[in-house]
């Protein structure tokens, strides 16, 4: 006797469950022999019992859950570990700016070698710092310039008028004493006057009331004014070019005066004193020219500073302060172009060059 076939609980087609005698439900299939040649009608069951799959999959249900957490709890600390890293070096570069005075701009931060993100953000913030220090330096200088340049007026006027009060004076002299301040304030309303506009020139002011104007005309008619500037050293002024570009003319004007002097002054006896005007696509190049010794590069490389004068042991004359050449450059600038220093054919060439494009929303007003 074969053994009973195990009741049918359910099924789908030839897909059925097959309960055992003890009581384990088995997975199977029922198939039907109708046809087979030995065992004609017969019936076939098969079960599998699903238990060992179900175990398995119990497991890697468990050992799934067990690696996720792990994984999560490993993402959270090496998640905590780059942060406090991060923070640490951003903490670091937060110490060393708020360090930073005034006095020690030379300091820079540290890089992060280990945070590329820190890295851009300490680079850009060393690159500040090294502009910061240029212009504090700038200025520094440029608060010892004027105080030196401020010293000798007021001392003169101190002492002229500590004399004058030192017992009493013909009129006469006291008129003297006193159109002696008179020279000296004028020269030092020039001055402040010359720092005013080089402090609108810094913040980026452009000319306006430009107009197409002939270089050539502009720089004849100076010529005229500084003719007796030249006769006194029997000097002679040449002039060769033109162009046409849109200008501020009084601006053009102070600028080519500037230049003229300051050859003339640096130039012998009887020279001959240039000036080249050529017209370049984007707009001109105006050149002075002089026969004098040839310009260190030490010394071209501050010629156009403010208060700077190539022979420092040379007394201030005049209204001479050493801003001449620093408002050429900054007139220049305002006019979308450059300043520029060369010895050609043993001659100095000093000039600037004219832009024909100015931004007109800005003003020097």
């Amino acid at each position: 006797g074969a053994e009973p076939m195990p009741p049918t609980l359910r099924g789908e087609g030839n897909k059925v469950w097959l309960q055992r005698q003890d009581g384990v439900v088995l997975r199977g299939a029922h198939y039907r022999l109708d046809e087979h040649a030995i065992f004609p009608g017969a019936q076939v069951l098969i079960g599998m019992d699903p238990r060992p799959r179900a175990e398995m999959l119990d497991r890697y249900d468990n050992y799934g859950l067990l690696v996720g957490a792990l994984g999560v709890l490993c993402t959270v600390a090496l998640g905590a570990i780059a942060t406090r890293r991060g923070l640490r070096a951003l903490a670091d570069l937060s110490r060393e700016a708020s360090v930073i005075r005034p006095g020690g701009l030379s300091q820079r931060l540290t890089l992060p070698a280990d945070s590329t993100e820190l890295l851009p953000l300490a680079l850009r913030f060393n690159e500040v710092l090294a502009r910061m220090e240029d212009a504090w330096t700038q200025l520094e200088g440029f608060n010892a310039d004027v105080a030196h340049e401020l010293r000798t007026p007021l001392a003169i006027m101190i002492n002229g008028a500590e004399l004058a009060l030192a017992r009493d004076r013909p009129r006469d002299e006291m008129r003297e004493v006193l159109e002696s301040h008179l020279e000296e304030l004028r020269t030092l309303g020039s001055m402040v006057n010359d720092m005013l506009f080089l402090a609108r020139a810094d913040r980026g002011d452009a000319a306006e009331d430009l107009r197409e104007l002939s270089l050539g005309e502009q720089a004849r008619q100076v010529g005229e004014f500084v003719e007796v500037f030249l006769e006194e050293k029997r000097q002679r002024l040449e002039i060769e070019g033109d162009a046409s570009v849109p200008v501020n003319r009084v601006l053009l004007r102070r600028a080519l005066v500037n230049l003229l002097t300051n050859a003339s002054r640096h130039a012998p006896q009887e020279a001959v004193i240039g000036l080249r005007i050529e017209a370049l696509p984007e707009g001109a190049r105006i050149t002075v020219t002089n026969p004098g010794h040839a310009i260190p590069e030490e010394v071209r490389q501050h010629m156009f500073e403010r208060f700077w004068r190539g022979d420092s042991s040379r007394p201030r004359t005049g209204e001479r302060f050493g801003l001449g050449l620093a408002i050429v450059r900054a007139i220049a600038r305002m006019h979308g172009g450059e300043t520029f220093v060369r010895r050609t054919a043993g001659r100095n060439e000093i000039g600037f060059t004219l832009g024909r494009r100015v931004a007109a929303s800005m003003s020097i007003a």
